[in-house]
């Protein structure tokens, strides 16, 4: 009679668990539900940027790799000044502070302004193309420019500036008055003359540092003779032989000065 009881006891118990959720004895715990899994957002398109200038292949490289000074102090001023090319790529450049240089910066006839400044022991520079930017470095190796660009190394040697030519150019004097002078082949120059509101002709040859011509006067159809001598960089002195005299039977001269434009 008592084992009765007592299994009827714990039949009751276990229907009373059952009933109110519990889980039964030995199982443990129900594992949580997981959270429903929160929607992809879609990726924003990648935004467009606009290429980097890209210089040509290099039409050699260099033997060895270039030779950096470690400091600005110790290169000759100006070392990076000039104009500097090969095939395909040519820069020029200009000392603005002793550790800045300005200039351009060629690639396949299109010219680019650059910037080149000393910065992390190296002279690097920038240009710029829009919102597009362009990175490289230069260095002196013996009498060449060594330029580096995403990868690719140029070996750049100078070129000679243009000689400048004495004679020729544009030039102005008192009341007016102009002068223009061009080569017009080796030691030999033409022009213009305006005096007085009379323009005249010119043509001249190039003998002991100065200049000697003639012209012919609109006015009367004569030729005049004149000269030109260099008085400072950027002046010249024009002497024209007038057809008049002086009382003593002398050529009389008219001498003007001309600055350069």
């Amino acid at each position: 009679m008592r084992r009765a009881h007592a299994n009827k006891l714990l039949l009751l118990a276990v229907s009373s668990l059952l009933a109110t959720g519990c889980p039964p004895a030995g199982k443990g715990k129900a594992s949580p539900t997981p959270p429903p899994a929160r929607p992809t957002q879609p990726s924003s398109p990648a935004a467009k940027t606009t290429p980097s200038p890209q210089l040509p292949a290099p039409s050699s490289t260099p033997a060895s790799s270039p030779t950096v000074s470690p400091s600005p102090d110790l290169a000759a001023p100006g070392a990076l000044s000039g104009r500097w090319s090969e095939r395909r790529v040519s820069i020029s450049l200009q000392l603005e502070t002793p550790t800045l240089y300005q200039g351009t910066l060629t690639l396949r006839k299109r010219s680019f302004p650059v910037s080149v400044r000393w910065q992390e022991k190296a002279w690097r520079g920038a240009l710029v193309q829009g919102e597009a930017k362009g990175f490289f470095t230069v260095a002196r190796q013996g009498e060449a420019l060594i330029l580096v660009s995403d990868g690719r190394t140029y070996r750049l040697t100078p070129q000679a500036a243009r000689p400048t030519d004495p004679w020729a150019g544009s030039y102005h004097g008192p009341r007016g008055a102009k002068l223009i002078l061009q080569r017009s082949a080796a030691e030999t120059y033409s022009g213009s003359l305006l005096l007085d509101t009379v323009r005249y002709v010119l043509s001249g040859r190039e003998s002991n540092s100065e200049l000697i011509g003639s012209l012919r006067d609109p006015l009367t159809g004569k030729e005049l003779t004149w000269g030109a001598t260099r008085v400072d960089p950027s002046a010249l002195l024009f002497t024209l032989r007038l057809e008049q005299q002086d009382a003593a039977g002398r050529a009389s001269y008219h001498a003007q000065r001309f600055d350069a434009d």
